[in-house]
C-alpha cells in the first residue's frame, strides 16, 4: 500500500516538473532527462499495479489469507479514490488496493499417478444359469472285454411253455429246472434184433390201461445197467448197477440241446448239467447216445447182472473223425443246454 502511494506521488512531481520545464525556454537537455525519468516511473507504476492485481487474485483463492488481509487493511471513505493531474486539462481516477479484480495464472502440471488401491473383496456368487442346449453325441467308445458268464437264474414263476429234457444217472433236477418225475432207465435188450433203438426214462410207478397178463412174445423193454469196468471217469463203482433218471422242465426256456464233446454251453445258453456220453456197445444192437451225469446215482437193490439195456462209455475213433483235435480211445464229455 505504501509503495503504491509513493509511486503515485513521484508521478505527480514528475508531471509538474515536466509542465514547468516546457513553459521555460533553454532547458531542453534537462527536459529530456526529466521525461526519461517520468517514463521509468510510469513503468514502475504499471508494475506496482500488476503486482497488486496478482496479490488480490491470490487472496481470492486462499480464504484464510483473505480474512487476514481484510483485518489488516481497513479503509476509510477518504482512501477509496483520488484524482491525479498529469498535465493541463487531463485527469485520471486511480483505484486503491480495495479495487476488485480477477487474475488467473497458468494451469499447473498434472501430478503423478497415485498408487494402486487394494484389491476389493470377492463378489457374491451369481445366479446359476439355465440348462444349455444338449451337445451332439460323442464318438462310440472301444468295446470292452467280454465278461464272464453269469450264474444261471432261477426259473420264472409265471412263464408259459418251456422245454423238457432227461437227466440221465440222477433222481433230481438241477436248480435251473423243476422235476416232472423221477424214474429208471430202460430200453431194448442188447442182443435182440427188434425193439426200440433209444433209451427211455420209465416212471417208477406205471399207470396201466387195458392189458392181458402173460408173455405174448411181442416187443419187450428192459431196465438199464451201467457197464463200466476199469479207468472210470466217475467217482464211484457203477458196474452192473441199475441206471436211474429224472425228467426235468425248464419253464423259462423253450429250447434244449445236448452237445457231445463239450463241457460248457455256448454264450446266452443255460447249462443244466454236464457228464459223459454213453450208448450200447459197438458189437450190440444200436441204441441212442445219451449224456450221463458226471455224478451218477444208482437204483437201490440193483447189481444183479440181469443185463437188459446196457450203458457203455463212448470213445473217439480217428479216421473220418479228425485227430487232432479228437484223440483216439479218449472218453467223450457232454453237456445239456437250454435257452
Amino acid at each position: 500500500m505504501g509503495l503504491g502511494l509513493l509511486v503515485v506521488c513521484l508521478g505527480i512531481v514528475m508531471t509538474s516538473c515536466t509542465a514547468h520545464l516546457e513553459m521555460t525556454s533553454g532547458n531542453e537537455e534537462v527536459l529530456k532527462v526529466v521525461r526519461s525519468l517520468q517514463e521509468r516511473f510510469e513503468n514502475l507504476e504499471h508494475l506496482v499495479h500488476e503486482n497488486k492485481r496478482f496479490q488480490e487474485a491470490f487472496v481470492l483463492h486462499s480464504p484464510a489469507l483473505s480474512d487476514q488481509m481484510k483485518t489488516k487493511d481497513k479503509k476509510t471513505p477518504n482512501d477509496k479514490s483520488f484524482l491525479l493531474k498529469r498535465g493541463p486539462g487531463s485527469s485520471e481516477e486511480v483505484q486503491n488496493a480495495e479495487s476488485t479484480c480477477t487474475f488467473r495464472g497458468r494451469d499447473g502440471r498434472d501430478g503423478k499417478n497415485g498408487r494402486d488401491g487394494k484389491d476389493g473383496k470377492d463378489g457374491r456368487d451369481g445366479i446359476n444359469g439355465g440348462t444349455g442346449t444338449q451337445g451332439p453325441p460323442g464318438p462310440q467308445g472301444v468295446a470292452g472285454a467280454k465278461g464272464d458268464m453269469g450264474k444261471a437264474g432261477l426259473p420264472g414263476k409265471d412263464a408259459a411253455g418251456g422245454t423238457v429234457y432227461v437227466r440221465w444217472g440222477r433222481k433230481t433236477c438241477p436248480s435251473t429246472s423243476s422235476l416232472v418225475y423221477e424214474g429208471i432207465a430202460g430200453g431194448s435188450q442188447w442182443n435182440e434184433k427188434g425193439g426200440g433203438g433209444n433209451y427211455q426214462c420209465l416212471p417208477r410207478v406205471p399207470q396201466w390201461g387195458k392189458y392181458t397178463d402173460g408173455i405174448q412174445q411181442l416187443s419187450y423193454i428192459y431196465g438199464g445197467e451201467y457197464e463200466i469196468f476199469t479207468n472210470s471217469p466217475f467217482s464211484k463203482a457203477l458196474y452192473q448197477q441199475d441206471v436211474v433218471c429224472a425228467v426235468c422242465h425248464a419253464r423259462a426256456r423253450s429250447s434244449q440241446m445236448m452237445i457231445p464233446g463239450w463241457k460248457k454251453c455256448p454264450a446266452r445258453w443255460t447249462q443244466e448239467y454236464t457228464g459223459y456220453l454213453m450208448a450200447e456197445r459197438y458189437t450190440h444192437h444200436r441204441s441212442s447216445f445219451v449224456c450221463m451225469d458226471e455224478s451218477p446215482e444208482t437204483n437201490p437193490g440193483g447189481g444183479k447182472d440181469t443185463n437188459g439195456a446196457l450203458f457203455y462209455l463212448v470213445e473217439a475213433q480217428c479216421g473220418a473223425l479228425p485227430c487232432p483235435n479228437y484223440v483216439s480211445g479218449r472218453e467223450l464229455t457232454c453237456v445239456m443246454c437250454t435257452k
